[in-house]
């Protein structure tokens, strides 16, 4: 039984993926720290006078503030974008056969030897999508391990690295 899931295909790849959106948070948030430090630890904010001493410059006290709330705003921008990452809603699934599937479902026979078929690959991914709810892709892999080495190892020892690869690449692509 071959089922077709190509449920994170898109017509559109320009939009961000999900852990493509996450990177992006995360590289906000870095950029509103590193322009803080520099903000408050780097920039001279007071000019010399004829005397050779320093004051301090409204103009440049003004700049700095401003790099700070813009610092801050980037910062907050970049942890709400990471944290609030909608996932996508997986279709509903029967999810309590996982256990039962060996390694020959995941075979497809053609005129010049065995291959992955990418759809089984596909629907295995969505059973433990569905599954472990939110946990992370590693977490979902740690977590069905023995699972999968049982599978894996009914697989002919050229395909063994290829299923794990389409698998972390489908779980990926559909979270």
């Amino acid at each position: 039984m071959v089922l077709s899931f190509r449920y994170s295909c898109y017509p559109f790849k320009k939009h961000l993926r999900g852990h493509e959106m996450k990177n992006a948070g995360w590289l906000l948030s870095i950029s509103g720290v590193i322009l803080a430090l520099y903000a408050l630890f780097f920039m001279d904010v007071s000019v010399p006078v004829g005397d050779g001493t320093r004051v301090n410059n409204i103009g440049l006290l003004a700049q700095q503030q401003n790099l700070i709330v813009i610092a801050g705003v980037l910062f907050i921008a970049g942890v709400l974008i990471s944290a609030l990452k909608k996932r996508k809603d997986v279709p509903d699934i029967d999810y309590s056969q996982i256990n039962n599937i060996t390694g020959e479902f995941f075979l497809q026979e053609a005129g010049d030897g065995q291959h992955l078929d990418l759809n089984s690959i596909d629907k295995l991914s969505l059973m433990l999508l569905k599954k472990h709810g939110r946990s992370s892709v590693n977490e979902i892999l740690f977590m069905n391990g023995p699972t999968l080495d049982r599978m894996e190892g009914n697989l002919p020892e050229n395909l063994r690295k290829e299923f794990r690869r389409k698998l972390m690449e489908r779980l990926k692509e559909n979270s």
